[in-house]
């Protein structure tokens, strides 16, 4: 019998070394104290061992916290460039944009909220720059709440240079839902929406909008665009801005099998690269 029930003891003490393991251990965490103290960390002399130089102030700087929360600044700081070796880094950026952006990658916090829109919209930029997705979604989602007829087109036109699709779209939808607005209460007269909306149309005007021309070759001299060839690069300038969903490349006379990448720029200083296309032409 005792030996039966040392043996019985023995498994209910396993047992409940298993059910006791298999629970969670209960951690503390003291992660406002943390923050704070790398919040403290940022643009202090302490430990620095980086300085950048940003409209002539010098703001110290940690290699190792820079490093590891930015794919930028880690290329930048470790990744061979002529920088990594440099204890002074010059950064053509505006000053008090780069500060925020400092903070977020030291503490985790942006303050959004305490920031106009402009110094809002600089922030964008860089964040972009750098590849910080995070603070492009919060800022994205910032601005598409604070949403007026004061800034949406500067709104807009942020969005579209930095290719946020989603705040492009909410951009438009607020234009279209003002107009929606205006024109009932009676404050303007119609014609003079209809004269904005005509003159608005006129691609010289307003360079992102784009018209659409189906089957017809817009890219022809009938069409007075300009062919232009830099270094073997060709450039087709067209006289007004288009919805372009065909581009027929090389001689129709021969099969060819061609590899071709298409850039195109409204401006002629913004680019986007369309994904290589393979063409059979027959």
């Amino acid at each position: 019998m005792n030996s039966q029930a040392s043996h019985a003891t023995s498994s209910s003490s396993v047992a409940a070394k298993r059910r006791h393991t298999a629970e969670p251990v209960p951690v503390h965490i003291f992660g406002k104290q943390v923050l704070a103290d790398m919040k403290s960390l940022c643009m202090d002399q302490l430990f620095s061992d980086i300085t950048f130089l940003v409209e002539d102030q010098r703001l110290p700087a940690h290699r190792m916290i820079l490093g590891k929360r930015s794919k930028y600044f880690y290329a930048l700081l470790y990744g061979g460039m002529s920088e990594s070796k440099k204890d002074v880094i010059r950064l053509e950026v505006p000053l008090e944009a780069f500060k925020i952006i400092l903070g977020y990658l030291y503490s985790g916090t942006l303050p959004i909220s305490q920031l106009d829109v402009n110094a809002i919209l600089k922030v964008l930029g860089l964040a972009n720059m750098y590849g910080l997705l995070e603070v492009e979604t919060a800022i994205s989602e910032h601005l598409h709440q604070n949403l007026d007829v004061s800034n949406v087109c500067m709104i807009l036109n942020t969005a579209r240079l930095f290719n946020l699709a989603d705040l492009t779209m909410k951009c438009l939808n607020f234009v279209d839902n003002l107009v929606n607005v205006v024109h009932p209460s009676g404050i303007i007269h119609p014609d003079a929406i209809l004269d904005a909306i005509k003159t608005a149309s006129i691609p010289s005007n307003l360079a992102y909008r784009a018209a659409v021309h189906p089957l017809v070759n817009v890219a022809s001299e009938t069409h007075e665009a300009r062919r232009l060839t830099v270094k073997s690069i060709e450039i087709v300038k067209l006289k007004f801005w288009c919805i372009i969903n065909n581009i027929e490349v090389g001689s129709t006379q021969n099969a060819l099998s061609l590899n071709c990448t298409v850039e195109v720029s409204c401006n002629m200083t913004h680019w986007m690269a369309a994904d290589p296309l393979l063409q059979q032409l027959n």
